[in-house]
């Protein structure tokens, strides 16, 4: 069993670097990307800064479609409603993650094997067991994905969720490349605050 405890940057924050620890408080990962309100990018790199793996959003819709690879070979995918599943399969790999959002708990299984849980400490830190060390970094990125996804959708009321959708299909040049700047700035409001795409 080995145990990691993630350090999130807020969840406000559309741009950072998250790390983990070891039991011994060594940082053993960092984790970096894009996880704002429009598209969804997260890396995994190893103490020494070596990229492992990522997950980047493949489409928009209801239901968006993100893709797990290290480099050009592809891992995984798996989709995401809004809001976020309970449970979500994971293809390629046939990992099953349960989810428990709102108290940001979750488990990850292969069969009938625990590979992953976790669950909050005191410090509103996600504590992280794992069983299979072999792809430690792999469960972890998978973990951190998934916690700030929810964080960043959960606030949202379904009418604003709808506008999201729109916005990521009509205005972001990842998923629309006739996308031109004279587009005009839209924004959503949060309880937060104030984000603009």
């Amino acid at each position: 069993m080995c145990y990691f405890i993630l350090h999130q940057t807020q969840a406000t924050k559309q741009y950072g670097s998250s790390w983990v620890t070891d039991q011994n408080g060594h940082t053993i990962y960092f984790l970096r990307g894009q996880l704002s309100q429009y598209y969804y990018q997260l890396q995994i790199h190893d103490a020494k800064n070596m990229f492992l793996a990522e997950i980047k959003q493949l489409n928009t819709g209801i239901i968006p479609r993100f893709k797990i690879q290290s480099g050009e070979r592809q891992l995984g995918s798996f989709g995401l409603a809004l809001p976020m599943h309970e449970v979500i399969y994971i293809k390629r790999l046939n990992w099953v993650v349960f989810a428990h959002p709102k108290q940001r708990a979750y488990y990850i299984f292969k069969g009938r094997q625990v590979l992953l849980h976790s669950s909050l400490n005191q410090h509103q830190q996600l504590e992280i067991n794992i069983t299979q060390s072999k792809q430690q970094a792999l469960l972890i990125l998978i973990i951190a994905f998934l916690d700030r996804y929810q964080q960043t959708m959960m606030p949202l009321t379904l009418t604003q969720k709808l506008q999201l959708n729109y916005q990521q299909l009509a205005l972001n040049p990842t998923f629309n490349p006739q996308f031109k700047s004279k587009h005009p700035v839209s924004s959503i409001t949060f309880k937060s605050g104030e984000y603009h795409l």
